[in-house]
């Protein structure tokens, strides 16, 4: 039994090397989506809470963030995640959302907040909320970048299909002319 089942696809054993072939089935794991597979089990299971928070407001805007202007850190195990983030955005507003809205921002808000963070621009924060922060962000950052490759991964077999023609021979040629049959 294989992890995926690539039965419609012809050939496909052939051309991928057989230690490449799971032979047993695949869990889902959660944790290794988010990165966080070696952690200790408190700290995924407070993760795990903490990174699905989501607050009933609606997150999205396309205005730029400019200042992340308050921070709430919970503590749970000796373990810190953000509460609540409260940023400014440049239509001088304050909008405030939770670490598990991070996936209903656009990903240019939190470039915006990792640029902040880098640039130093959070002086405004303590060490310890500067420091929860840059955690979170850099756990949401490697779970896209892990979603993606895993996407790219799946595209990447489509691709080489399509460049070895393996998904529908072509019967009819349009670029060659009628020609006689050769006679001698």
């Amino acid at each position: 039994m294989k992890a995926a089942d690539y039965g419609h696809i012809k050939w496909i054993e052939d051309l991928v090397p057989r230690e490449m072939w799971i032979q047993q089935p695949i869990d889902y794991n959660k944790h290794a989506l988010w990165g966080i597979s070696h952690w200790g089990r408190k700290r995924k299971q407070f993760y795990g809470y903490a990174v699905n928070r989501e607050s009933t407001r609606d997150v999205y805007s396309k205005r730029r963030i400019i200042a992340v202007t308050e921070l709430q850190i919970m503590e749970l195990h000796d373990y810190k995640h953000l509460d609540w983030i409260s940023v400014r955005r440049d239509d001088d507003q304050i909008y405030k959302f939770k670490e598990g809205d991070f996936k209903r921002l656009r990903l240019q808000d939190i470039e915006d907040m990792l640029l902040l963070l880098v640039q130093g621009k959070l002086s405004n924060l303590t060490v310890e909320e500067r420091l929860a922060f840059n955690v979170s962000l850099r756990m949401f950052t490697r779970s896209i970048v892990i979603k993606r490759r895993v996407e790219d991964l799946q595209l990447g077999v489509q691709s080489y299909q399509k460049k070895l023609n393996l998904m529908k021979p072509d019967t009819y040629r349009t670029d060659l002319r009628r020609r006689e049959a050769y006679t001698a």
